[in-house]
C-alpha cells in the first residue's frame, strides 16, 4: 500500500519516525519511548481544536493518548477501531465520540515500511 501526502516534508518526517519505531523494538522500553517522542510530538501538532481523531491500537497509540491527556486540545473527540484503545482513552478521561459522523485525522502504526513507503500492517489484527 502506498501512501502519499500533500506535504513531502510530512512524508519524510513520518517515514523517518516509522523507521525509528521499527528499530526501537530491539532496544529496552526506555529507549523505545525516546524513539517514540518525536512522532508523538509531530502527531500533536497535527491535531487541532474541534477535530474527531481516530487512534489505532498498541503502545504508540497509548503514548499518543497519554500526550493528549497531558496536553488537552479543546473540543477534540477520540474514536478507535480498537476496544483496548477506547478503554485506555476512557481511563484517562479523554472525550470519546459516541458515533462519529466523520473522522478528521487518523493515527496508527505499521509493522514495517520499505524505502518506497510501502507499509505492512496488522500483525495485531486491526485495520484503520
Amino acid at each position: 500500500m502506498k501512501i502519499k501526502f500533500a506535504d513531502d516534508r510530512l512524508t519524510k518526517f513520518i517515514f523517518k519516525d516509522m523507521i525509528y519505531m521499527k528499530i526501537s523494538f530491539s532496544h529496552s522500553q526506555r529507549k523505545q519511548m525516546i524513539f517514540m517522542t518525536p512522532s508523538i510530538q509531530q502527531a500533536l501538532r497535527l491535531i487541532h481544536p474541534g477535530m474527531i481523531v481516530s487512534l489505532g491500537g498498541g503502545r504508540h497509540m497509548q503514548a499518543l493518548a497519554d500526550a493528549l491527556a497531558q496536553t488537552p486540545i479543546p473540543g477534540i473527540q477520540l474514536t478507535s477501531p480498537s476496544e483496548l484503545t477506547l478503554a485506555y482513552c476512557q481511563q484517562r478521561n479523554l472525550p470519546l465520540a459516541a458515533v462519529p459522523t466523520r473522522i478528521d485525522m487518523a493515527f496508527d502504526g505499521c509493522d514495517s515500511a520499505d524505502t518506497n513507503l510501502n507499509l505492512l500492517k496488522s500483525n495485531g489484527g486491526i485495520h484503520t
